[in-house]
């Protein structure tokens, strides 16, 4: 009856106005099928009919096509949507297109494609095959950027390691020249007096030791020599006065070691800077400890050079830690005279202010 084709035709403006449908197939089947049964002739149903024929065709079309196309690709474009789309309504499949309108005749786009409130036809998500294609390039692009990028960090770390292992080849091969180790790199008891010290350069001293570099100088003179092994890491006095004549020669002894090991380290294939190597040991203080170890006061050491009362409490603190050192590492060589000379010279050192345990003075 006229009536029950009227009723059906306004289900049918409901639905596409509050946008209920998921895609074309089920607007064609859900819904029209009820005209054909009533046997509705009208223009505007026929036309109905064929748009959502048409939009089934369509669908279909852009199902294959997006098939062809990659899963992950896909999965890159599924979770966008278009503003008058799926997500407008319950959310199409990626397979299909939605179809909104005002009424049976609904607005179609000029290919027959399904349609949207702009009328426009396109795949679900929003985005159109052109735009897949290129998205899928710039995937790929970035997928071999991710690859290259795990090769080099690879070779990266295979460099690192054998830039360490030939650091610790040239290493060894200071140690084996300087007699610390043997061929089968086993420590000599040279290396044992070197293991010792940690407050200077522990080559530099155990090349010093075994030398007899302290046999002939007095306690003194020794821990004032020590010195210049201590003074890189020391505030540097910038007008240091001219060493005492009996201090002269050690230094230069000093100086000449300091070379010839600063040589080794060059022909190791250690890039070592000679001169600033050398210069590493400064002499500026080997007067003020001198003159400390024979009996003068802190104000006349804070006389005699440019530094502050702290730079040279903590400078003669560390001598007398390496002085210890130097004491083990004699020890462990067996050489009972030098150990106590060294133990005279820590005597020499300690005392007065510079080693109080408090700096307040009770009164």
């Amino acid at each position: 009856s006229p009536e029950s084709r009227r009723g059906v035709l306004h289900a049918l403006r409901q639905v596409f106005a509050e946008r209920r449908l998921a895609d074309a197939s089920a607007a064609r089947q859900l819904n029209l099928r009820p005209l054909e049964h009533l046997g509705d002739s009208s223009p505007a149903c026929k036309r109905a009919m064929g748009l959502l024929d048409a939009a089934v065709a369509r669908e279909a079309q852009l199902d294959a096509e997006l098939r062809r196309l990659p899963a992950v690709v896909l999965m890159d474009v599924g979770g966008e949507t278009d503003g008058d789309g799926a997500s407008g309504s319950n959310g199409a499949e990626a397979s299909g297109a939605h179809v909104d309108g005002a009424g049976c005749g609904g607005a179609a786009n000029g290919s027959g494609g399904a349609t949207n409130g702009s009328g426009a036809g396109r795949p679900a998500g929003g985005a159109t095959p052109a735009t897949l294609v290129e998205r899928e390039k710039r995937l790929s692009r970035k997928q071999l950027l991710q690859q290259q990028a795990a090769g080099l960090a690879t070779e990266a770390a295979g460099v690192a390691c054998d830039e360490f292992g030939e650091t610790v080849r040239r290493m060894q091969r200071v140690l084996l020249r300087l007699g610390l180790v043997d061929s089968e790199r086993v420590v000599l008891l040279k290396g044992r007096a070197a293991a010792e010290v940690d407050a200077s350069d522990e080559v530099l001293v155990a090349e010093l030791l075994y030398r007899g570099f302290f046999n002939e100088l007095s306690p003194a003179a020794a821990a004032a020599v020590c010195s210049c092994l201590v003074a890189a890491d020391m505030e540097k006095i910038k007008r240091p006065q001219t060493p005492l004549p009996a201090l002269q020669p050690p230094l230069a002894t000093l100086r000449e070691v300091a070379t010839e090991v600063a040589r080794v380290y060059t022909d190791a294939g250690i890039a070592t800077d000679e001169a600033e190597y050398v210069q590493r040991f400064d002499s500026g203080m080997v007067n003020m400890v001198h003159a400390w170890c024979e009996g003068a006061t802190f104000a006349e050491l804070c006389d005699s050079c440019e530094l502050f009362e702290g730079s040279i409490i903590r400078a003669i603190r560390r001598l007398s830690e390496l002085l210890d050192e130097l004491k083990s590492a004699a020890k462990a060589m067996g050489n009972d005279e030098l150990f106590s000379k060294l133990e005279e010279s820590c005597r020499l050192l300690r005392r007065d202010i510079v080693f109080a345990s408090s700096l307040y003075v009770e009164m």
